[in-house]
């Protein structure tokens, strides 16, 4: 495999994969998969965005060459990522390394891919564009877990049903699931729902993560599965009161794994946002039923 500086690339049909790709897991071997390309960025993007907070990197940009070659790809280009290229646009990157400067025709990413100023651009600006081939990849099912699902007011798609995924009830998805996700909205069905019998029913060892919202899980007696070590730790970035007081107990657990609750906070998410008030207003004024009622 040839390793190119960016600005060494010539413009060619490529079938092109683009992310960090460290440790070159399970996940990015399917994103990877039927690539020409891999466009990686060297040093980490988080380093020169916020120096100081990037992430533990599991592997060096010679390791990345070592494994990312074993997959058969012919090239690895290598974008040199400085402040310039931190503030370059979304659409900048689309036009000017993409296409511009790579000439990709297909372009294969994860489906939490961000680029661009401000990690404005995401996989819908990359899907909309019509001058080459999108492929997002969800991140969870090429690492070969069983995923089971419990929700009685949805059903699987037809690609989850053929990827192995399953509807269950929530006894057995909280008994056989090494790691538990919280995903429901705040009902009076899903009010503290999850409390000390759920919380025993779940493996010894497991792993529980709330990303939703607090009132549905009974904290005291999450406290009680960690402290005892029946739950081997908990990600949480919501909580049963926000802000959180800084004495909690749960906060003092060395198996407790705090993150604020801003995944929605990004500008792409406020464009969305604002348009679909607008269009229930709209909808409102012309005597239509509303899309999205509560």
């Amino acid at each position: 495999m040839t390793v190119v500086p960016l600005t060494e690339a010539e413009p060619r049909p490529r079938r092109v994969a683009v992310g960090t790709f460290d440790g070159v897991h399970l996940g990015h071997r399917e994103v990877i998969a039927g690539a020409d390309t891999v466009l990686t960025f060297d040093p980490h993007p988080m380093g020169v965005v916020s120096p100081g907070h990037e992430p533990p990197l599991l592997t060096t940009l010679e390791r990345k060459h070592e494994l990312i070659s074993s997959l058969g790809v012919a090239e690895l280009v290598v974008i040199p990522f400085d402040a310039s290229f931190a503030a370059q646009s979304p659409q900048a990157f689309i036009d000017e390394v993409l296409v511009g400067r790579l000439g990709a025709t297909h372009v294969s990413v994860g489906e939490n891919f961000r680029f661009g100023a401000k990690a404005k651009g995401d996989t819908a600006l990359l899907e909309a564009d019509a001058r080459f081939e999108t492929r997002v990849v969800p991140l969870l099912k090429p690492f070969g877990c069983r995923i089971l699902v419990c929700d009685p007011y949805q059903e699987l798609s037809a690609q989850d049903v053929a990827d192995g995924v399953v509807m269950t009830d929530l006894d057995t998805l909280l008994a056989e699931s090494d790691v538990v996700s919280l995903h429901a909205r705040v009902t009076e069905e899903t009010r503290g729902f999850l409390a000390a019998p759920q919380f025993a029913r779940m493996k010894r060892g497991a792993y529980f993560v709330n990303t939703a919202r607090g009132p549905m899980v009974n904290y005291p007696d999450l406290q009680r599965a960690l402290e005892s070590r029946h739950l081997r730790g908990a990600m949480l970035e919501t909580f049963w009161q926000e802000p959180t007081p800084p004495d909690a107990p749960l906060l003092r657990l060395d198996n407790v794994t705090l993150t604020p609750h801003i995944a929605g906070a990004s500008t792409t998410t406020v464009r969305i946002a604002a348009r679909m008030a607008a269009e229930e207003v709209r909808r409102w004024l012309a005597g239509e039923p509303p899309l999205n009622p509560c």
